[in-house]
């Protein structure tokens, strides 16, 4: 018999039959149909333009990058399916925060106190995940704006395409690092009952004294990334890439609430009932 590890992945891994009942329709939805496919298609045309060279003679990485990289590629039917994915994840995350909350704290995994609690923080949950889409959008328009620019005012092929993939890393580093300055909100608003906003601020005080935290949390996701994006590659010719994309968003989707109500206990210094439990 030995201690169970007290690490948010692995407590994923040990509760994770219950975590994928909640996401696992999500996660296939989000795959299928809000996969990076963007990506495939905006490194193979950065690759013949990459062989052209030259100088630009109109707008085309800028008009590439908004239809691979921004909500306007999910301007068309599939769209509907995707907001009908997001509908699920909002609730998968709001389900799967109120259970760990309360497996940690009672060590008990289901009951209908946890139904009750994912219920009564929806709206907020709703509300937080809406706005890191937003950030992330925002993000992403940013940048197809300057690299548009860089576009307009005669810059070259290559020198464009360089400075859109910088761009497009920054801003990812940017909103990852966001998501770990905010990783407690939702447990501090769920857990001490404080609103979202008031949450949200604590949140951010009290990871930005753990840099450690945010930078792992920060390589982990470029990790992920490049790991989908390199699976989906060489499945892309059997047209198998979704499965990268669907294991992409079902890892995410049970990870970052265990993750975020594990730091939450080790910030407010509770004991974790979960844990008493010895296993071989």
């Amino acid at each position: 018999m030995r201690v169970q590890s007290n690490h948010a992945i692995a407590y994923m891994f040990r509760n994770s039959f219950p975590l994928l009942f909640f996401a696992i329709v999500p996660a296939v939805l989000l795959g299928l149909f809000a996969g990076n496919e963007g990506a495939l298609r905006f490194l193979n045309a950065a690759a013949e333009w990459w062989n052209q060279g030259g100088v630009i003679a109109e707008v085309t990485v800028g008009k590439e990058m908004l239809f691979d990289f921004t909500i306007v590629r999910l301007a068309n039917v599939e769209g509907l399916i995707v907001l009908v994915g997001f509908v699920l994840y909002v609730f998968s995350t709001g389900f799967i925060l109120a259970t760990v909350e309360r497996h940690m704290r009672l060590g008990v995994r289901f009951s209908r106190g946890a139904i009750r609690n994912a219920f009564s923080v929806m709206g907020r949950v709703a509300l937080f995940i809406l706005l890191l889409v937003a950030i992330n959008e925002l993000s992403m328009m940013i940048v197809v704006g300057l690299v548009s620019i860089m576009e307009e005012i005669g810059a070259t092929m290559r020198f464009v395409i360089v400075f859109a993939m910088a761009l497009l890393v920054l801003a990812k580093i940017l909103f990852c690092s966001i998501v770990g300055l905010l990783l407690c909100s939702l447990p501090v608003s769920q857990c001490d009952d404080y609103k979202l906003n008031v949450a949200m601020s604590y949140s951010s005080r009290l990871m930005g004294k753990r840099n450690n935290i945010v930078l792992a949390l920060v390589m982990l996701f470029l990790f992920s990334k490049a790991l989908t994006f390199t699976v989906a590659y060489l499945l892309s010719p059997l047209n198998l890439d979704f499965i990268a994309y669907c294991l992409y968003y079902l890892f995410w989707i049970m990870y970052l609430p265990c993750l975020a109500v594990k730091v939450y206990f080790d910030v407010a210094g509770e004991p974790r009932k979960d844990l008493e439990k010895q296993i071989f």
